[in-house]
C-alpha cells in the first residue's frame, strides 16, 4: 500500500511542539554550572496555535459553505476539528515544556554561587566622585 507524499508531509509536521520542543531533562541537573538543555523559544507552539485556528476556521467554513455536498461538508468539518484539536494539544504541551524549561533554568541559576564584586579602589589624589 502506497501512502501519498502529501499525507506523509502533513502528518510529519502535525503537532510541531510535540516533536520540536524539548522540556528540561529529568532529573534536573544539580551541579551548579551544569547546563540545562531545553527549549525556551515559543515559536513552535505559536505555529501550532495558528494551525489550530486555521483548521477550526476551515471546519466552520466547510459547514457554512454551499460549495460542498451534504456528505462532504460534515467530513471536512470533522477532519478540521480533529486537526485543530491535535495542533491545540500540541501547542499546550509545548508551552508547558517551555515553562518547565524556564523554571529549571531559574532554579539552576539560583543555586549558582554569587560572584563577589571586587571593591572599588579610588586612586590617591582623586576626588572619587568623577
Amino acid at each position: 500500500m502506497r501512502i501519498p507524499f502529501t499525507i506523509v508531509a502533513i502528518l510529519s509536521v502535525s503537532g510541531c511542539s510535540l516533536v520540536l520542543v524539548d522540556g528540561p531533562p529529568r532529573p534536573h541537573p544539580t551541579t551548579p554550572g551544569e547546563v540545562v538543555a531545553c527549549s525556551e523559544n515559543s515559536a513552535w507552539p505559536t505555529v501550532d496555535y495558528i494551525a489550530a485556528g486555521t483548521y477550526a476556521l476551515g471546519a466552520a467554513a466547510s459547514l457554512a459553505s454551499g460549495d460542498l455536498t451534504e456528505s462532504e461538508a460534515p467530513a471536512f468539518a470533522v477532519s478540521g476539528v480533529i486537526w485543530a484539536t491535535i495542533h491545540f494539544v500540541s501547542a499546550r504541551k509545548g508551552k508547558a515544556r517551555i515553562r518547565q524549561c524556564r523554571a529549571a533554568k531559574r532554579e539552576m541559576l539560583s543555586r549558582m554561587p554569587r560572584a563577589e564584586t571586587p571593591p572599588t579602589v579610588t586612586p590617591p589624589g582623586s576626588s572619587g566622585g568623577r
